[in-house]
């Protein structure tokens, strides 16, 4: 269970915070089997406490500290963290539970090493084989041996011209009709000694002087006349511009180095008040403030951790709720009164978003 179950003199202050009634006595006796590590027990109680009271948080924080599937612990925490945005105690749960979750998907996707194929000794051939093998070598050296007495003695022999390979076969490139193909092919004549042609002595080559390297330039800042919003992954901040004038400076967490964040520049192309987000391993209700510029690529704000100033998203730019809260508004394109989501359009552009190392 680890992270979540109080020790010392925090046993007390946990204690402190049970209510009262039914539900705050289902609550200590499954918090005080879960300590003696009757699990079964434990769950049975902290999930009758729920029944008594849907909206306790501490009988959800143990629930998810005696998960056994993490996927089910980050659910139940990132509810908590909804309700409760910055509780220490659900976002160092949810830490614990996403490491859990990584594990096991890491653990899963190593394959065990296939047993190497058992290789059987060749059978012997049988005799009979043996002997046809025999005959065909001595048959083939006879050969050779006439054609060098009729090449020794000067008689000209007529060999037929190998057949070319149809390069129809593979080529990167349609073959293109060769002239020479159209000519009859010549008859090779083999002679006894051919007469040695002389080697043209090999003309100088001029090389080429090599041109210089060219040095890399600074990168200049995007010319963009009206709002824009800069993501430098590095110092891991964006910045919301109007033309060349800095407006507001936020503290993000960018995607890390198993899912990092795309870079280029784009567009926010819709905006969301808030969605549900899932995706292999993780599933977030009610994300606030989102905003789309590449794909599933997105700005908002995150309730279930307090990372910021260092990479732990799944590739999105994850905002302190304030600031997704103030960049949503700032940002293009504009919401009607009333309307929850927006897609850019013509008369209504999304900003650019530059994203940098």
């Amino acid at each position: 269970m680890g992270y979540l179950v109080p020790e010392s003199e925090s046993v007390h202050r946990s204690e402190a915070l049970v209510p009262s009634g039914p539900a705050g006595d289902l609550l200590r006796r499954g918090q005080a089997a879960a300590r003696r590590g009757e699990r079964a027990r434990a769950l049975r109680l902290l999930r009758a406490t729920l029944i008594a009271d849907p909206t306790n948080t501490e009988a959800r924080l143990w629930l998810a500290a005696l998960a056994d599937d993490p996927r089910e612990a980050v659910q139940m925490l990132s509810e908590v963290l909804q309700e409760h945005p910055g509780h220490v105690r659900a976002a160092a749960g949810l830490r614990w539970a996403w490491e859990r979750l990584e594990a096991q998907t890491a653990a899963r996707c190593v394959a065990p090493p296939s047993a190497p194929p058992q290789l059987q000794p060749l059978p012997a051939p049988p005799r009979a084989q043996l002997v046809s093998r025999i005959a065909t070598a001595i048959a083939c050296l006879a050969g050779m041996l006439a054609m060098v007495i009729l090449v020794s003695c000067g008689v000209p022999l007529q060999i037929a011209p190998v057949p070319v390979v149809d390069a129809a076969v593979w080529t990167p490139e349609a073959p293109s009709p060769s002239p020479a193909a159209e000519l009859p092919a010549a008859t090779m004549t083999v002679t006894a000694t051919p007469l040695p042609t002389a080697t043209p002595a090999p003309s100088a080559t001029p090389t080429a002087a090599p041109s210089p390297t060219p040095q890399p330039q600074p990168t200049a800042k995007p010319a963009f006349a009206g709002k824009w919003i800069e993501v430098i992954l590095k110092e891991q901040i964006a910045i919301a511009w109007e033309g060349a004038t800095p407006v507001r400076r936020m503290v993000v967490s960018t995607g890390t180095a198993r899912t990092p964040t795309v870079q280029g520049t784009y567009r926010i192309y819709a905006k969301l008040t808030k969605q549900n987000m899932s995706g292999p391993g993780y599933s977030l209700p009610n994300v606030p403030h989102v905003m789309y510029f590449y794909g599933g690529y997105a700005l908002h704000g995150a309730y279930w951790h307090t990372s910021f100033g260092t990479p732990a998203s799944h590739g999105c730019v994850n905002l302190q709720l304030e600031d997704a809260a103030w960049l949503f508004a700032w940002a293009d394109p504009q919401l009607p009164k009333g309307a929850q989501n927006i897609y850019a359009s013509a008369t209504n552009p999304g900003t650019p978003v530059v994203i940098h190392p």
